[in-house]
């Protein structure tokens, strides 16, 4: 439903008409230290058009689980070919990290 708001408070956006929108969200437990994610793909009217969940156990901080979750997410678009898709996730570590990212790889 386009009026959830998430957890920064802020109404989800539709993405202009050509393209998707891919919502990521992750979870990290310091004890167990296992991370788990989620990834929702909704098109410009709001409509889920594919969605996925995972368990990671190989991290070893929740910065990296929420990395690993947003490559994933990325992985996931790749294999089921969507292109135009705009990634949301709220971690500004991630942000930063995949920006770096960008960089080294040109």
């Amino acid at each position: 439903d386009s009026d959830v708001e998430g957890k920064a408070g802020k109404k989800w956006q539709p993405p202009r008409s050509t393209w998707m929108n891919c919502n990521i969200d992750f979870s990290w437990s310091t004890s167990l230290q296992l991370g788990g994610g989620a990834w929702v793909l909704r098109n410009s009217q709001g409509v889920v058009m594919l969605h996925g969940r995972r368990a990671f156990s190989s991290c070893s901080s929740q910065q990296e689980a929420a990395f690993v979750v947003m490559q994933w997410a990325v992985a996931s678009m790749s294999h089921h070919r969507m292109q135009k898709v705009i990634f949301s996730i709220n971690d500004s570590y991630v942000v930063v990290l995949w920006r770096y990212e960008d960089i080294v790889s040109l």
